[in-house]
């Protein structure tokens, strides 16, 4: 079972203990709770989200559907190496933003890639 989790409720510091609660009460397997969060959790820079990141994690609790499809994660809006550092360090293998490059005409793409071959 999927379940969406906005920024703004991953930000209460009682989520987890209100999802280890829902799961007792439902009888749902742990195991077959998914959360689905947007990079924009991962990049919030709130102290909490490792914390509940790893405390669901302990639990069981699978998060993002991306790598349990096989698939990558691409994070979009990476302004500083802060945040690509930390998106790194939760799994996110791809990133985009100004980090890299202001959005850009195709011809300018184009030659920004002859410059890196």
């Amino acid at each position: 079972m999927a379940v969406n989790i906005s920024p703004r409720q991953f930000r209460d510091p009682n989520l987890v203990s209100f999802i280890e609660q829902a799961v007792q009460h439902s009888g749902v397997s742990v195991e077959s709770l998914e959360l689905e969060i947007t990079e924009g959790v991962l990049m919030s820079g709130h102290a909490y989200t490792d914390e509940a990141l790893t405390a669901l994690s302990q639990l069981g609790v699978s998060i993002a559907m991306a790598h349990s499809l096989g698939l990558k994660v691409v994070a979009e809006g990476v302004e500083t190496e802060a945040q690509l550092a930390h998106l790194a360090s939760q799994g996110c293998e791809l990133a985009q933003g100004y980090l890299f490059s202001k959005a850009a005409a195709p011809k300018e793409i184009a030659k920004m890639l002859e410059q890196q071959t």
